[in-house]
């Protein structure tokens, strides 16, 4: 029996999404499981384990395994490069394998320059099955398809894998195998009542942004809805959970299947809530009706600026006003909205911003907007590439924050100090608007209401009684507000 431990590091972010249940590593371990494998998971992130922690960990475990999978986003680059010489420190002779896309967006520098002897890339479903069967049989890694490896001092890239076709044929996370009472306590994003948990229904998007990391591709692959519906069921029966995050990029992509779900869910009276991530071009009122019936109370647009040049030059192949009638029609739905908003790219300017910051004002929709970062792997980041804006590769991926709220490379023609002053400003005045239409609005309804009912009385009891109700009403008011200076 082939032994394997998983590492997951902890996720770099200052979104509270500590609980995310990680979706790649449970597919892998179920593979794993299902081929025979004992599997055990080192979870840092949930436990929030200190280096010390950790360091004492791996000694304890180093000589357990056959095989070591560490997974992350490019931004736990610099963890990752860290647990790599701790893992080779006291398992040295342990294939190490770094899969997610801190492999798949940049393997060669990944072998390179940390202690890693294998980077997966793209799915690793398949890829993992070989890999087994090669540390079993002491295979060459070159029979592996879709990955790259280490052979002394060269690095070797074996033949692309084929994406799979059919999502249905990959088994449901091994949930057993991790702290589901952490996860489930934990949201995605925003706080819920109940128990929650995050899906994916489908991998890849047809759209090609340049600032965005497509690590399935472009060809998408959907899961069948029944598919999608049992796990929902099994997740609900065996967890109690209440409340799905679907974390596809664009859920809202297929009309059909959307319909096709939503009707299920009602048909077999699926008492859930959920939330998704849409694209605002394709948002159409009667889809948007059903899935508020089905249970959908949010839904996240990326629109990403105010502006159509800026729209235009990130390949967004979206319309300012398809964004304005997208919010319009999900709120009318009555399902909550939000969006994406970025500053920062190539060729913004003063204006530009000013046109993103209008467009919230009009639309009362905020959200703290990020400074664009050239992910690896985008096309954003190899235009900076060819005109040498990135020189040291590795220098730029460790100085990666925690996430896009900061600035890291200012590709505007505006200074760096006045650019980060820019977007607080926006962010101050998007907020301060907001905030006063709602307290204005508030007020007007108190006012509509106060006269609808002095209208009713005077219409009712005439003028005597009409000032019977107004001297009572003021009374009642004087009473109140003694009442809260007194508490």
């Amino acid at each position: 029996m082939i032994r394997v431990l998983l590492i997951l590091p902890p996720i770099n972010t200052s979104l509270p999404t500590k609980g995310s249940f990680p979706l790649g590593v449970g597919y892998i371990s179920k593979v794993l499981l299902d081929i025979g494998c004992s599997v055990d998971i080192l979870d840092i992130n949930i436990n929030q384990y200190t280096q010390n922690e950790v360091i004492r960990k791996i000694k304890e475990l180093r000589k357990s395994y056959d095989l070591i999978g560490v997974s992350g986003m490019v931004t736990v680059y610099a963890y990752i490069k860290w647990l790599t010489y701790v893992i080779k420190e006291y398992a040295s002779k342990i294939p190490l394998v770094v899969g997610g896309s801190v492999a798949s967006s940049m393997p060669e520098l990944l072998l390179k320059n940390t202690m890693a002897d294998i980077a997966c890339i793209g799915e690793g479903e398949e890829t993992i099955k070989q890999l087994v069967t090669a540390v079993c049989k002491k295979q060459n890694f070159e029979l592996v398809k879709g990955i790259s490896f280490k052979r002394g001092e060269k690095i070797i890239k074996t033949p692309h894998r084929k994406l799979i076709q059919n999502l249905d044929t990959i088994p449901f996370p091994a949930w057993d195998l991790f702290q589901m009472k952490d996860y489930l306590k934990h949201p995605y994003i925003v706080n819920c009542p109940t128990k929650s948990m995050n899906l994916i229904a489908d991998r890849g998007c047809p759209y090609r942004c340049t600032f965005c990391y497509r690590n399935f591709g472009r060809s998408v692959r959907y899961r069948s809805v029944d598919n999608l519906i049992d796990e929902i069921k099994t997740l609900n029966d065996r967890y109690n959970v209440k409340h799905f995050e679907f974390q596809d990029e664009l859920f809202t992509l297929n009309d059909k299947r959307v319909i096709e779900f939503c009707k299920k869910v009602l048909k077999e009276k699926i008492e859930i809530t959920w939330r998704c991530l849409g694209r605002a071009n394709l948002a159409k009122l009667d889809v948007l009706k059903l899935m508020k019936e089905a249970g959908c109370h949010w839904i996240g647009y990326g629109i990403e600026s105010g502006s159509q040049r800026m729209l235009d030059s990130m390949n967004k192949k979206l319309k300012v006003n398809e964004a304005k009638e997208a919010i319009r029609l999900t709120r009318k739905a009555g399902i909550n909205v939000s969006a994406t908003f970025m500053f920062g790219m190539p060729g913004e300017t003063r204006e530009s911003m000013r046109e993103t910051v209008e467009f919230c004002k009009e639309m009362e929709i905020f959200n703290v907007p990020f400074f664009t970062v050239p992910y690896p792997g985008t096309l954003l980041y190899e235009q900076l590439k060819s005109k040498n804006l990135i020189e040291d590769e590795e220098k730029f991926i460790l100085k990666m924050g925690k996430d896009a709220t900061n600035l890291l490379i200012n590709m505007t023609a505006i200074p760096d100090e006045e650019l980060i002053k820019l977007k607080k400003t926006a962010e101050d005045e998007i907020r301060f608007y907001i905030k006063n239409k709602k307290e204005l609005w508030k007020f007007h309804r108190k006012v509509r209401f106060i006269l609808k009912n002095f209208i009713s009385a005077y219409r009712y009891w005439g003028i005597r009684g009409f000032f019977s109700f107004l001297i009572q009403a003021l009374v009642n008011t004087v009473k109140r507000g003694k009442f809260r200076n007194e508490i």
